[in-house]
């Protein structure tokens, strides 16, 4: 069971706003969404599994901003209040959102500009790069090595590459 926090961000659905969860409500578990899969398989699965559990469409909007994370909650956070009125309505939006940012691709070159922080660790940074390769297209091994390396300030990465 995932609790409802106050400080979740909620839509202001204007006519759903004064419905509240029902008390056994329990979001059941779903893979959460970071943009890097296709954004209608997630809404289709969410909708379906809410739907089994007979929840109404105030509650699939509602409760939707759950199973979201990455810079995905921040769109869904930037949603102007009273703005969507169905559970159609919000997926629509989500799925081009995430259409259209998908366009927004960059070249493997740009790799190079991924730097490891000053007392960030090795592993934090190579998260931080594999974030960055997922909005790359069409990237080859060799500049996929060479902008890991040149990023990095770990010594012993850069000599592995000698």
């Amino acid at each position: 069971m995932i609790p409802l926090k106050a400080s979740v961000v909620l839509l202001s659905l204007r006519r759903y706003w004064k419905l509240n969860f029902p008390k056994d409500f329990r979001l059941l578990k779903l893979e959460s969404y970071d943009g890097t899969d296709n954004p209608l398989d997630h809404a289709r699965s969410y909708q379906t599994t809410m739907m089994l559990c007979n929840f109404k469409d105030a509650i699939l909007c509602r409760a939707f901003n759950l199973t979201l994370k990455k810079a995905i909650i921040d769109w869904y956070n930037s949603l102007k209040p009273s703005s969507i009125s169905s559970f159609r309505q919000l997926s629509y939006l989500f799925i081009l959102q995430l259409v259209v940012a998908r366009r927004k691709k960059k070249w493997s070159t740009q790799l190079m500009n991924v730097k490891q922080n000053e007392g960030e660790n090795l592993r934090t940074y190579i998260r931080h790069f594999n974030d960055a390769m997922l909005e790359v297209t069409e990237v080859t091994l060799d500049i996929t090595m060479a902008a890991l390396i040149n990023g990095t300030r770990n010594y012993k990465l850069t000599t592995f590459s000698s």
